[in-house]
């Protein structure tokens, strides 16, 4: 779930490396951290299931970004998470 909610950041365009390296070398940046998280688990994951993480934006705000999240096996949710 922590590559997915990457992942979509990355595609939002911003990409955690560049800002980690931002603040080693300029002294002021910023960085995603997970504060909270939400998770129901609905069903459990077998060894060698191929799994989806599919991520969402619920809400964005000046400081925060809420994502949505569900881990999937094919059409079945197995997790969902905020």
């Amino acid at each position: 779930m922590e590559r997915g909610r990457t992942n979509h950041l990355r595609l939002m365009g911003a990409e955690q490396q560049a800002l980690f390296d931002q603040v080693e070398t300029e002294g002021a940046g910023f960085a995603f951290v997970v504060r909270s998280m939400h998770l129901d688990f609905l069903k459990p994951a077998r060894m060698d299931d191929v799994l989806d993480v599919v991520t969402w934006p619920v809400a964005v705000k000046g400081a925060s970004i809420m994502l949505a999240q569900e881990v999937r096996r094919g059409e079945e949710i197995l997790v969902k998470a905020e």
